[in-house]
């Protein structure tokens, strides 16, 4: 079985959104690899982080629905992409977040001067290669209805209603005033807004 994958944000020694991260992980592997996920993490950050700093990390799990294969801390930078160039995909499926990116990792490899991709299906706009979307029209925020992968993130801006879900076409993107990309590693309030010129091949 392919080994599956949960980044999780650790914010000063906290685990930011483990509800939604636990709730992917139920929905991905049809049940959670341990019980007691919360004390599994909070003792594995605990012995693994006493020489780090703790500011900010991103906790990287690799799971089956049988078990955690291994976690990973690291301090992290958050480094969003300044621009993106559109590649089309029409054959991708990444409906679950697996640890082996080899599909996507080609498909940024066709970046060109950009820093990352927006990727599309059928000319209908999905993610960037880590990142969800969402697209400004000067009075509401709204992110691609139908994403290779639906992000935490995406999942609880859309409960709390700071987004709404519509088919976004490249087409659409003059429409928009700029954008954002967020992940659990970047959030969408604190995200920079970018300027819909940014993206590339429209």
């Amino acid at each position: 079985m392919s080994l599956l994958l949960e980044t999780i944000c650790v914010r000063a020694g906290k685990f930011e959104h483990l509800a939604y991260h636990k709730a992917r992980m139920l929905k991905t592997a049809g049940c959670l690899p341990t019980e007691n996920l919360d004390l599994w993490l909070e003792n594995a950050f605990a012995t693994q982080t006493t020489a780090l700093p703790t500011a900010l990390m991103k906790c990287r799990l690799l799971y089956t629905a049988q078990s955690i294969e291994a976690v990973e801390f690291h301090a992290y930078m958050p480094q969003p992409p300044q621009t993106l160039q559109i590649v089309e995909a029409p054959d991708l499926a990444y409906s679950a977040k697996y640890a082996d990116r080899t599909a996507i990792e080609a498909l940024k490899a066709q970046r060109r001067q950009a820093d990352d991709i927006l990727i599309t299906q059928g000319g209908f706009i999905t993610d960037t290669s880590y990142c969800n979307v969402a697209f400004f029209d000067g009075v509401a925020w709204f992110t691609p209805e139908k994403p290779l992968l639906e992000g935490t993130a995406r999942s609880r801006l859309l409960e709390a209603g700071k987004l709404q879900t519509a088919p976004l076409r490249t087409t659409d993107l003059p429409t928009f005033v700029c954008m954002r990309v967020f992940n659990a590693m970047l959030p969408f309030e604190e995200a920079s807004d970018m300027a819909i010129n940014r993206v590339y091949g429209w």
